[in-house]
């Protein structure tokens, strides 16, 4: 029998039978998962291109790393600054404080830090309020140290529990690295490690019976890892350190205080 078809009426035909088929589809579909909604702003902003984020980013990145060419050049032209910070370093890496002394060790670093490195940057300003530890040209930064061990089950950002917390979302933090445990399980040197940007916004930060600001430990080896791993070295300055040369470390309240 002659099909009734001709060319024109059999592409319609076809068409047809797809669009039916689809509509068919769709309306499985709608009847699983209910019907389309449009995102709102809200759900969609994080995937849209944002000129004023982006921005910011750049202009974190950027001064980020001028202060790193600041702090490499400063040990490079000055080596006895470098001498002085990373020996007395050791000393106070070495230091037993009794209860709490880890908390005491890690502000008197800040304090070394400051007074060595930050005191012959003049772009460079303490600030000690409760987001940043210090200031480059009108840019935040946040400071944190890993002592010798580094075995710890993430970083506190702050030390506080449901009070004033500390982002660490949209700040560079420098990382000074001093762990043995880093530098030769993990391969992560010695040295100053720049967050140019903070965490990533995606991280959920962990409690303990200490802080509810503590990040991961596996974030933080991420990132120093992407800190050492960019082009250009931008993010990583490496320094020798000698834990030993400090165990014949003495404190003195006395000599502290000027």
């Amino acid at each position: 029998m002659k099909s009734l078809l001709t060319p024109s009426t059999a592409r319609t035909a076809v068409a047809g039978k797809h669009h039916w088929a689809f509509v068919s589809h769709a309306r499985k579909q709608r009847h699983r998962f209910g019907p389309y909604r449009r995102p709102s702003a809200d759900q969609t902003s994080h995937a849209r291109f944002r000129p004023e984020l982006a921005m910011t980013r750049n202009k974190l990145s950027k001064a980020s790393k001028e202060f790193m060419n600041h702090v490499r050049s400063l040990f490079q032209t000055n080596p006895q600054v470098a001498n002085t910070y990373t020996s007395k370093l050791a000393k106070l890496a070495n230091l037993d404080f009794g209860k709490g002394s880890a908390l005491l060790r890690g502000r008197l670093k800040e304090e070394l830090f400051a007074e060595c490195v930050l005191a012959n940057i003049p772009q460079c300003q303490r600030i000690q309020d409760a987001v940043v530890d210090y200031s480059f040209g009108g840019t935040g930064i946040s400071h944190k140290e890993i002592g010798w061990t580094g075995k710890g089950e993430g970083m506190a950002m702050s030390w506080s529990k449901g009070g004033h917390h500390r982002s660490p979302f949209g700040v560079p933090l420098l990382i000074v690295n001093t762990s043995e445990h880093l530098s030769s399980k993990k391969r992560l040197p010695f040295g100053f490690y720049m967050f140019p940007n903070g965490i990533p916004s995606t991280v959920s930060l962990l409690s303990n019976n200490k802080t509810d600001q503590l990040i991961p430990k596996t974030v933080i080896l991420q990132e120093m890892q992407n800190s050492l791993d960019f082009p250009g070295g931008d993010y990583f300055i490496p320094f020798a350190y000698n834990h030993v040369s400090g165990r014949d470390a003495q404190f003195s309240v006395l000599k502290l205080i000027q």
